[in-house]
């Protein structure tokens, strides 16, 4: 703890190592309070538990934090200023990154992915994170992605040892770098997948352009692009039993957060599993979120709406509280997949969809 790390020379690739090579050899380590500089990774951890990385300084040019096989890690309250990566988790069960401050990674501020074991503390918790202009150097841009899956499980991961929880996070200007000037391609800020997901409490925006010449020039560009502020995929879970605390094996809850920013159709999507669709979510609560999406207010084939939800058709869906504003008269909420689908108490510009054949309850 306590020391000053600079690398002179891209020979030294790392700052502070720990466990590389040594199996447990350094279980319960503490990294706090140093500071590393240079063109070097600034902390890396390999095959070791229970490790916490907190309050240091990282303006490492290659990256921040590179965790493998770290089960218990807990990265809290570090500032990253790295133009490379944030932080990468690999293969780690009960994982915490919380109240870490990311700027302008040229690449994801978070990272990570197959995380989950088939152990009882397989969570995956970021939260508190103060995320800004990440990912403008890639053409796809996202500021945190996470794949949450068993490697080892061909069934998927397991109910229990498969919980994605993202809380009180912001994410502002994903895909832009701190000039503003510089943009990717495409954005999809937040991308998560796994078979449960809960993400509460968020704020995943960006800055609306002025009221003028370059503001509506920029709103058009950005506007046109299928952009996403938030994706949510299920990953296959091993059966349709129930999990903790009763909860359908493949569930999405969002609650709570604030999203706004550009796209061309949809802001926030629930998608069909990579597996062609033949996983979807049993259980959708989209509740309390307040959504301002901007975009052109006629585009052909743009009709699907600002939120997507797509869950399957055995599945309770419920959307209620949510102040939602989209441009023109696009649907500010379709529903794809279940019978059923509970709307109530939505104050939305647009209106509430579900697809053809379903019945849709207001209560």
């Amino acid at each position: 703890a306590g020391n000053d790390a600079q690398g002179d020379e891209p020979a030294v690739p790392v700052g502070i190592a720990v466990g590389l090579g040594k199996v447990r050899a350094a279980d319960g380590c503490l990294v706090q309070d140093n500071v590393l500089l240079g063109p070097m990774i600034a902390v890396t951890l390999s095959k070791v538990e229970a490790v916490v990385v907190h309050g240091n300084l990282m303006a490492a040019s290659a990256g921040g934090v590179l965790a493998v096989a770290t089960d218990g890690l807990r990265v809290l309250g570090n500032t990253i200023r790295a133009p490379g990566l944030g932080m990468m988790v690999v293969a780690g069960a009960d994982t915490v990154l919380e109240g870490n401050a990311v700027n302008g990674s040229n690449r994801h501020a978070i990272l990570a992915f197959t995380t989950a074991t088939s152990l009882p503390a397989g969570q995956l918790r970021i939260a508190g994170n103060t995320l800004h202009h990440c990912g403008a150097g890639m053409d796809s841009a996202s500021a945190i992605q996470v794949l949450l899956a068993d490697p080892d499980d061909k069934d998927g991961a397991s109910v229990i040892g498969a919980d994605l929880v993202l809380e009180h996070n912001l994410v502002a200007d994903a895909g832009v770098a701190p000039d503003g000037k510089t943009r990717a391609k495409l954005t999809e800020a937040v991308t998560l997948a796994a078979p449960r997901v809960t993400a509460h409490g968020n704020d995943i925006r960006w800055d609306r352009p002025l009221d003028n010449a370059d503001g509506r020039k920029l709103l058009a560009e950005e506007g046109g692009k299928p952009n996403r502020a938030l994706v949510v995929t299920p990953l296959p879970a091993a059966g349709l039993v129930l999990g903790i605390e009763g909860a359908p094996a493949a569930a999405a809850v969002l609650t709570a957060n604030r999203i706004r920013g550009f796209a061309a159709d949809t802001l926030v999507e629930l998608r069909d599993g990579a597996d062609q669709g033949k996983t979807r979510f049993l259980a959708v609560s989209l509740g309390d979120n307040a959504v301002e999406h901007w975009g052109p207010f006629d585009m052909p084939g743009a009709a699907t709406g600002t939120v997507v939800l797509r869950a399957d058709p055995r599945a309770t869906v419920a959307v209620a509280g949510n102040v939602i504003r989209g441009p023109g008269r696009r649907p500010s909420v379709a529903v794809d997949g279940p019978r059923q689908v509970a709307f109530a108490g939505n104050a939305t510009t647009g209106p509430l969809v579900g697809a053809t054949g379903q019945v849709n309850v207001t209560v």
